[in-house]
Order: C-alpha cells, then sequence, then structure tokens
C-alpha cells in the first residue's frame, strides 16, 4: 500500500532475511571478516552468536550468496531443531546430496559422508556446513560434529562447520563437557545490536534500496525515538518502520516525526492491551514526545521498555511463522 503512495519500488521492511538488503554497519562487517577467515582457513569452526533479530540469518545468507561462485567449496546449511545424533547425521548426508534411505544405520551413513568427504578432498574441494540456530542442538549432536570434524586427508581437514546460534549458545559451548569443541574454535564472534548512528543508516539503506526520494522525510527527533524503542535490533527496526510507513500513508504524511512515532506506539500498545489503556499510553508518551531534558527521556526510556515487553510477544509470534514455514 504504502510503497505506491510514496513511489519505492518495493517494501522496505520486510521481516523475511534477504540478502539483497544487508547493511554493512561496523558490527556487520566484522562478523563478515569473521566467517570469511574461517572460509579461508578451511578448518575447525566458526562461531557466531547473537540475540534474535539481530542479522544472523541475513549475514548467512550474503556470505553463501558470495560462495556460490566458488567452485572450490561444497558448501550446504541446516537449520538446527531437536535432532539426535543419528538424525543429524542423516540430515548431513541428505543436505550434501549423498543418497539416503530410513534403513542406513549411523555407521552406513558415517561411512558413506567419509567416502564423499575423502572424495571432494581429492578433487581439490573443501566441504563447508553452516548450522543455524545451533542453540537448539543437544549435546550430544553437537559432539557428533566435532567428531565429523577429526576426517583428514594427510593432515588437511576434510570438514569444517560455521555454528550460528543465540545468545545462549555461548553458555553452552563454554560448559565443561564442550571443552574439545571448544577447542576446534578458530573464531568466535558476538552480534550485538546496531548503535545510534548505524540505525539511522539502517533505515535510510533499506529505503534507498527500494528508490526512496526522502519522501515521506524523517526528522532527527524521529530517528532518536526509533533507536530508542528498538534498541538498534534489525527486526524490531523493520517491525515499528514498517507500521511507520504504513500509518503515514493512511494519515496522509510525508514527514514523519516523533509524535508519529507516539501514535504509532500507541497503536501497538492498544492492540496488545485494548482500548481501555489508550487513553493512559498516550498521555504518557505525549509526555516523551520532546525529550529535551533528563527528565522526560527517563520517562520515554521507561515505556520504551514496556513495549518492548509488548514487542517481544509479536516476535515470538514471526519466529513461530517462519519455524513452521522452514518445517514444511
Amino acid at each position: 500500500m504504502y510503497e505506491e503512495i510514496y513511489n519505492l519500488k518495493g517494501n522496505p521492511f520486510k521481516l523475511t532475511p534477504n540478502p539483497e538488503f544487508y547493511y554493512p554497519s561496523r558490527i556487520h562487517k566484522k562478523v563478515m571478516a569473521y566467517l570469511q577467515y574461517g572460509v579461508e582457513q578451511g578448518d575447525g569452526f566458526i562461531v557466531v552468536t547473537g540475540n534474535v533479530g539481530t542479522g544472523k540469518t541475513t549475514i548467512i545468507q550474503t556470505l553463501t550468496n558470495e560462495l556460490k561462485n566458488n567452485n572450490d567449496i561444497i558448501l550446504a546449511q541446516i537449520t538446527s531443531t531437536q535432532l539426535d545424533e543419528g538424525e543429524l547425521i542423516r540430515m548431513v548426508a541428505a543436505s550434501f546430496g549423498l543418497s539416503i534411505n530410513n534403513k542406513s544405520s549411523k555407521a552406513a551413513l558415517l561411512n558413506n559422508l567419509e567416502k564423499f568427504l575423502r572424495k571432494k578432498s581429492k578433487e581439490g574441494k573443501r566441504v563447508l556446513l553452516i548450522v543455524d540456530e545451533v542453540q537448539n542442538m543437544p549435546l550430544k549432536s553437537l559432539e557428533e560434529l566435532r567428531m565429523l570434524s577429526n576426517y583428514q586427508e594427510q593432515g588437511k581437514p576434510l570438514f569444517q562447520s560455521f555454528l550460528v546460534g543465540q545468545q545462549q549458545f555461548k553458555k553452552i559451548i563454554n560448559r565443561a563437557d564442550m571443552e574439545q569443541l571448544k577447542q576446534r574454535v578458530i573464531g568466535s564472534y558476538h552480534l550485538e545490536a546496531l548503535d545510534n548512528e548505524d540505525t539511522r543508516k539502517y533505515i535510510n539503506y533499506r529505503l534507498d534500496c527500494v528508490g526512496w526520494s526522502n519522501d515521506p522525510k524523517i526528522e532527527s527527533a524521529a530517528y532518536e525515538k526509533i533507536y530508542l524503542f528498538t534498541e538498534g535490533v534489525p527486526r524490531r527496526i523493520n517491525i515499528l518502520c514498517g507500521r511507520l510507513m504504513l500509518h503515514a500513508a493512511i494519515e496522509e504524511l510525508h514527514v514523519i516525526t516523533s509524535k508519529t512515532i507516539n501514535e504509532v506506539l500507541a497503536e501497538f500498545s492498544e492492540e496488545n492491551n485494548g482500548p481501555q489503556r489508550k487513553s493512559g499510553v498516550l498521555r504518557k508518551t505525549a509526555m516523551a514526545a520532546n525529550p529535551a531534558d533528563n527528565e522526560k527521556l527517563t520517562i520515554l526510556e521507561k515505556r520504551m521498555r514496556q513495549f518492548e515487553r509488548k514487542l517481544k510477544r509479536i516476535e515470538d509470534t514471526i519466529d513461530t511463522l517462519i519455524d513452521d514455514y522452514e518445517l514444511e
């Protein structure tokens, strides 16, 4: 709807990860550097963690697009669920195109996988597996991945993994019984949210990707409030900015102000709590409309934390829908 009103070539704030909208922030450049370093080394594990919505999947998709033209790398990707060791080996084998059947034993699968790895090595190719949502993987299955990294040919590793997951995976890999896996990690990076400046640039970048001509114009105070509300988490930015653009189109606005943000935040609150609380929300958000002093800014920050909890419910619903789609 708003794409037509503002003459945009597409939706700049889609929630589905899309490498075409990859914004190379300072933080994301560092993560990509770690991944590229891992590709060059061809050995061990690279671990990337980050909170929900920080852009891990988009980075991985960007990397895989870059590697598609590299004929020396055989790449596969799996999204981790609660797979036991046998199911994991079956999924890994299938992801690399090996023929499997329901009667194949784990030993047979491992034997075929080893033959595949040695064959590709003789052809001068390297095998790389990317595991997304690795925090869901049982410890025994993680140990199975480590065992796969033991395959070598004349001292040269035959198998490499990139492990990508949410923040809790940092605790998992630091467990005492995960020490052997941890010792195989050659690089690890935790993906933080965007800072204030990169939040502004991220918004503009995505808008520019679809032909934005500064219509609607976004005022500086509005950028600041977007950052305070979303804390620089890309998925939250997309959710809020998508609603902002829709609201602006419905109201026929060509300038998005701090007041516009308040109105959309009030809509979020009403949707989550019902109309009976609308007047109170509007009153409190209006108090923070112009954070000119510390007292008003403190009020705004408190409201932002409250809205963050409400937005988390929306994010959880989105995550569930995405997971259901991937499992189909």
